[in-house]
């Protein structure tokens, strides 16, 4: 008896999904619906529809960065947004993530402003 030489077929590779997060990155674990206010703004916002992890995209900065859940899609701390995009979708809505999402990263003080000038004369 000799062996026999069967050839199987190669698995056929799914298309990338139209996301612009390159194969490598755990982002593409999610399933993103894509919430952008509007289709000419810059920045996109994508909301996963398993996990609910949204994130804003700014392909003029290839940047990406975890954001809160409220109107004005703010800004969610450094350390939540580096977490979140370096782990694989978890799959459902998790409770510490719904702590993440009340980590708005403060916002910006203009250049001269201190924290005593608060409208006081």
């Amino acid at each position: 008896m000799g062996i026999s030489s069967v050839r199987l077929a190669s698995p056929t590779l799914e298309p990338a999904p139209k996301y612009p997060w390159r194969a490598y990155s755990p982002l593409r674990t999610h399933d993103f619906v894509d919430e952008s206010r509007s289709k000419d703004s810059s920045e996109r916002v994508f909301a996963c529809r398993s996990c609910g992890r949204r994130f804003m995209y700014d392909p003029s900065m290839h940047e990406t960065w975890a954001i809160a859940a409220d109107a004005k899609s703010s800004p969610l701390q450094s350390a939540v947004s580096s977490r979140w995009i370096a782990q694989r979708c978890l799959g459902k809505w998790v409770e510490s993530d719904e702590k993440d999402r009340r980590r708005i990263k403060a916002p910006r003080r203009a250049q001269g402003t201190k924290a005593t000038d608060r409208g006081t004369k």
